[in-house]
Formats: C-alpha cells, structure tokens, sequence
C-alpha cells in the first residue's frame, strides 16, 4: 500500500478542525475531524481538549488499536464533560476518529458526522445515517451525558484502491447519495469544495497489486543496513551453534539477540533530522519563551502579546500592557497567563486577547537570569514517527538532537546569532520554534 493522498478542508474559526498524523513510518495512520454547532472561543477550545485528550492517551504501545481507540475515546467524553461544567454551557461536537493499520481502517463516529467511500462500489460507512437524525436513537454524542457512552469501533478491510470521503452529515443532499461510478464521487466531491463546505477530509489509499519492475540491485544505504543485518546474524549463528554449541547454545543466542537487538533497529530506521521550514521577522525583539496551540503562535514583545496564525502568519490580535511582561502560561480552557515585570499577573483569552481579570500579587525575579543550556525533551510515544526519547539542547548559536539512550548526537544546526529562546515540543506539527532578536524560526524534525 503507498502512502495516502490527502484533503483537507477546515477553519477553525467556522468551529471545526482536521488533525492527520500520516508518516511512512507510523504503524498506524490517525485522522480526526472535528465539527462543532456553534463557532467561537468555546468551540476553539473544546477542540484543543479533544485533541490533546487523545494524543496522552492514544499514542502508547498497544496491540488491541480496538481497545485502545474505546478508552481513548471514552476519556475524551469524560474530559469534555467536565470542561463544560467548568464553563457552565455546552455545545454540540461531532468528532470521527480514524485509525488505518496493515490495510484495515478502523473508525468510531461520534455527533453527526460520516464516511462515504468509494471502492469496488458507493456506500456509506458505520452508522445507518438515517438514525442520526432520528431523536429516539441513542447516538454517541461527546460530553453530553453525565453516564460512559457506547462506544463502538468499525472495521472495513482495504482490498482495493478506495476513496474516503468524512464530513458532517448535512452535506449529504449537496454531495448525493446514488453515485454509480468513481467520476460521479469525484465530481460530486469538487462540488462541495467549489460551495466551500467544511470539514471535508477526503482520503485516496491505493493498494498495488500489480507486478512492477524490479530494479536492479544497488549499494544504498539501505541496501548495505540489510547486508550488514544479514552478516551479523550469520555471525552470530556460527558463533553458538557451530563453535559454542555445548555451552547451552539456546542461552547464547538469546544473550546475543539482547546484546545487538538496539544495533539492528538502529541499522534499518531512520534517525530525525532537523530541518528549516520557514523564517519571519517581526516588528520587535521577541523577549520571552514563544508559545502555541493547535492553530496558534503567542509571542511577547515587552510589553506586547501577539497572537499570530500557524498557516497563514497572519496577526490575529495583540494586547499592550504597562509595564514589561517576564512571563506569558498557556493554561487550559483557551486562557493564557501573564506576568509583567512587578508580579502583576494577568488572564486573558487565548481567542481574542480580552483581559478576564488583573491580581497584584507581588512576585520576586532573581536579578541576574540563570545563564544555561535550554533544553527540551520529545516523547516519543506522542510522537508516533519515533521509536525512542531524544531531546534537544541550544548553546550559544547551535541547537543538537541527541539520543536519550547513551547521549549520542544525532543532528545539529548552526545559526550566524545566537538563539534567544526555544519553544516546547509542537506534536501537532512536529516541531519547534527559535528566536533571534526579532526573528523567529519554525525547525521541523523529520525522519
């Protein structure tokens, strides 16, 4: 099976978001849509919870992805539903998950969104769509009643090319149910982008079964990782059953399968690599510790907070304080905390900077800053591309990946300035951000 082909169509503005973490290396492909019934700083922020619920509990190391995908969504119900007692009001939100492993698609609908697809044949995935609407059905919906929700996990086989089609139910008039060939399906489908419909995520999987040319055989790195996997467990064979086997050959080839099991995974898996995406400059220095959210970067310029958009770099908003600002805190429930320079703490909204209350509780900041390496962990069981911890350090004007195993450097990257600040960890876009005076820079790590 190749690598899907994505489409995604959102804004999070309108209430709804696509989150799709598709990388060659993952054993399982993850897609979420999220569709809420009102937009607005609630919908934003409920969104951000949904999605962070399930990247904690999601990404570990199981083999049951059914029993994984009903817990993960049943404590995404539960998270939900005491945000929205905290906020005193509630929301409709219509959430798919989808989860594609060894050419089985495996799905949980929740609120009024669902699948079409298009295969050997039309037809619509999971739930009769019919009940959706029917108010004596009891359809799973996210957050709405204080009792565990039934939570049930689809399954549909991949044997051929397929097109999936996710996206809320009430597209359905525009999009049609009696399609009789895959040129309808795509037309039907470029209709709903020309009306701008959203969420719409469409995914194209391809599975070949043709036979292909076989190119000759050339010395890659790949190629010359296989050798060498091969020559080490031919060594290792002769070395206990030939020369050793009186001396509890079984034990000895289990010592020597622990003792290399690291140097062969390390032979046949890519390491992550840094790499620059893109640099903006803006109007001043950048004074603290960049932060973000699932759409979002907050940068501080003294006494200014700006808000900036992921995608396009637009500035949202900004806010102006006072006196100077030493410390800014994402919180959750879309708020952010802010420390000016005499303890003064202030909380606004993370959607459009308004100012929910001022405390002035004195706070005492050492004269001199600590001067030491900045240095940020990555977990890599949130981040499904890895197979183990790594972390990065920044000294002076270079920033290093290293393993957590035995310190090893991995990477590094050297900049003309020296860096100012790095930001936490982005597991939604698999990066970080560096700043240099009035420049900041988006490092992607890839594998």
């Amino acid at each position: 099976m190749k690598k899907p082909k994505l489409e995604k169509y959102f804004s999070i503005k309108d209430g709804n978001y696509i989150y799709t973490d598709f990388f060659e290396s993952n054993s399982e492909n993850i897609a979420l849509v999220f569709n809420t019934s009102k937009k607005g700083a609630l919908a934003e922020s409920a969104i951000s919870l949904l999605l962070k619920v399930f990247q904690d509990n999601f990404y570990q190391n199981v083999y049951d992805i059914e029993e994984q995908l009903r817990k993960t969504v049943l404590e995404m119900h539960w998270q939900l539903l005491a945000f929205f007692k905290r906020e005193k009001k509630k929301i409709e939100i219509s959430c798919f998950v989808l989860v594609l492993k060894k050419n089985k698609i495996h799905f949980v609908q929740t609120g009024k969104i669902i699948a079409s697809v298009f295969g050997e044949k039309f037809e619509n995935l999971g739930i009769d769509i019919n009940k959706i609407y029917d108010e004596n059905s009891e359809f799973t919906i996210l957050g709405q009643k204080e009792e565990n929700i039934n939570v049930k996990v689809h399954q549909k086989e991949v044997l051929s090319d397929l097109s999936i089609l996710i996206f809320p139910a009430k597209f359905l008039k525009d999009f049609g149910d009696e399609i009789s060939s895959k040129i309808d399906f795509e037309n039907n489908f470029n209709q709903l982008v020309k009306k701008k419909k959203k969420p719409i995520l469409k995914i194209d999987i391809s599975i070949n079964n043709k036979s292909e040319y076989k190119k000759p055989f050339r010395i890659t790195t790949k190629n010359t990782a296989i050798v060498m996997v091969i020559v080490i467990f031919i060594a290792g064979f002769y070395t206990i059953f030939v020369k050793k086997w009186s001396q509890g050959e079984f034990s000895s080839w289990k010592e020597f399968i622990d003792e290399n099991r690291q140097t062969l995974i390390n032979l046949v898996t890519s390491s992550p690599k840094f790499e620059i995406d893109w640099e903006r400059i803006v109007p001043s220095k950048i004074t603290t510790t960049p932060n973000h959210d699932i759409h979002n970067i907050y940068l501080t310029y003294a006494k200014t907070v700006s808000c900036i958009q992921k995608n396009s770099y637009n500035e949202i908003w900004k806010k102006s304080f006072s006196k100077e600002i030493r410390n800014t805190f994402l919180l959750r429930e879309g708020k952010i905390l802010i420390v000016d320079e005499q303890g003064s703490q202030y909380l606004i909204k993370r959607a459009n900077g308004t100012v929910l209350w001022k405390r002035d509780i004195p706070i005492e900041f050492p004269e001199i800053a600590e001067k030491i390496p900045q240095l940020l962990n990555i977990d890599y069981t949130r981040d499904g591309r890895l197979e183990k911890n790594y972390y990065i350090l920044t000294n002076e004007n270079t920033i290093l990946l290293l393993s957590d195993e035995k310190g090893e450097i991995i990477d590094e990257k050297s900049f003309k300035e020296k860096v100012d600040f790095i930001s936490e960890y982005d597991y939604v876009d698999k990066c970080f951000y560096i700043t240099f005076g009035k420049k900041i820079v988006k490092v992607n790590l890839t594998i």
